[in-house]
C-alpha cells in the first residue's frame, strides 16, 4: 500500500508539472472545440482557450493532490490512533502520513521548482486560438444549387442554367421588338445580360424603336418573380410561355415585368409559386389559371386551363 500512494503522489506531481510545461511551448493552431463539461471551478474556459485550459486543468490536478493527501493523512493519523502500541502498525501509519507530506509539498511546490530551473517555463505566452469558420450546411436540392446573390442578373443567369425549368424561345414567340422576337427566352438572357426586357404585344412586328406596341429595353422585371422562378425550379419542372411579350391585356401585369405565364397546369405549382411570393388566387391582381381567352376556369384541365397566370409585387 505504501508503495502505491508513493506512486500515485508522484504521478499526480509530474502530470501537474507536464501541464505547466506543455503550456509554455505548445504551438498555435487554428482551433474551435465546445467542452463537452465544463472544468469544475472553471466555468467561462472554452475549448479555443487552449492556454486557459491548461491552467484549468493544472489547478484542478493541485486540488485532487491536496484532496488526496489530506484524505491519506487521515487515514495514517487514524491508524496511528488504532495501533495500539503495535510497532508494525505505528511504523506502516508513520510511512503513510510521511509519504502523503512529501507528495504534497512536491505538488505545491512544482510552481517553484519550474521557476527555480528556468523562469520562462512558467510563462504561458499562447493567446487564445483563433476559431476556425464553419459555414452552416445548405441544402441543394435538384436543379442549380444556392440561391445566387440578390440581383436580377444574378437570378436570370442561374434560371437559364437550371434544367428544372423550359424557357420558350422565338419558334413560339407571337410578337417582335426592334431586336427580334419576343420570348421568355429572349426575356430572361436579356436580364442576364444587363439589360430590362423587351416588350411587344401580339402581332405587332416592329420596324423601328418605338413603334407602338413594342419597345426594347423597356420593362425591368420583379426580382420577387425571378426569385420564386428560380425557387420551384429546384424541385418542380415547368415550362415559361409568356413574361413581357404575348396576346395580353391592355395594362397587364405582363407589360409591368410582373407576371409570367407557365405550364402545365397544376395546384402544386400554383401553391408552390403562391409560397415563392406570388400573389394568392383570390381578389383584385390575383394569381389563377386560365384558358387560352384569358378567363379564370380554376386548376383543372378539365375545365379547359392551359396555363398559370401568377402575378408577383414589383
Amino acid at each position: 500500500m505504501k508503495k502505491n500512494i508513493k506512486i500515485l503522489f508522484l504521478v499526480l506531481s509530474i502530470a501537474g508539472i507536464g501541464i505547466s510545461t506543455i503550456s509554455s511551448v505548445v504551438q498555435a493552431a487554428p482551433l474551435e472545440y465546445q467542452l463537452l463539461e465544463k472544468i469544475p471551478g472553471t466555468a467561462n474556459i472554452s475549448g479555443s482557450d487552449f492556454p486557459g485550459y491548461l491552467s484549468a486543468v493544472y489547478k484542478v490536478a493541485l486540488i485532487v493532490v491536496t484532496l488526496s493527501a489530506v484524505l491519506m493523512l487521515s487515514v495514517g493519523g487514524f491508524m496511528y490512533l488504532t495501533s495500539a502500541g503495535n510497532t508494525s502498525s505505528i511504523s506502516t501509519a508513520k510511512g503513510i502520513i510521511y509519504d502523503s507530506l512529501i507528495g504534497l509539498v512536491i505538488a505545491l511546490s512544482a510552481w517553484l521548482i519550474l521557476y527555480v530551473i528556468n523562469p520562462d517555463l512558467v510563462k504561458i505566452t499562447l493567446t487564445g486560438l483563433p476559431p476556425v469558420p464553419v459555414e452552416a450546411p445548405q441544402a441543394t436540392p435538384q436543379g442549380t444549387g444556392t440561391l445566387p446573390p440578390e440581383s436580377s442578373v444574378n437570378l436570370a443567369t442561374q434560371i437559364l442554367a437550371n434544367g428544372n425549368i423550359t424557357l420558350q424561345g422565338a419558334a413560339q414567340a407571337s410578337c417582335s421588338s426592334p431586336s427580334g422576337r419576343v420570348s421568355p427566352r429572349k426575356n430572361i438572357e436579356d436580364v442576364a445580360a444587363g439589360k430590362m426586357m423587351a416588350a411587344c404585344y401580339a402581332g405587332h412586328n416592329c420596324a423601328s424603336q418605338g413603334d407602338r406596341g413594342c419597345a426594347d429595353n423597356a420593362v425591368r422585371p420583379s426580382e420577387t418573380m425571378l426569385r420564386a422562378i428560380w425557387t420551384v425550379g429546384q424541385t418542380m419542372a415547368f415550362t415559361i410561355t409568356s413574361i413581357s411579350g404575348g396576346p395580353h391585356a391592355n395594362g397587364s401585369k405582363h407589360y409591368a415585368g410582373q407576371a409570367i405565364d407557365i405550364a402545365p397546369v397544376s395546384q402544386a405549382l400554383m401553391d408552390a409559386f403562391v409560397g415563392a411570393g406570388a400573389a394568392t388566387p383570390s381578389g383584385n391582381a390575383a394569381s389563377m389559371c386560365e384558358n387560352t381567352g384569358g378567363i379564370n376556369v380554376g386548376c383543372n384541365p378539365a375545365n379547359g386551363a392551359d396555363h398559370l397566370h401568377l402575378i408577383f409585387p414589383n
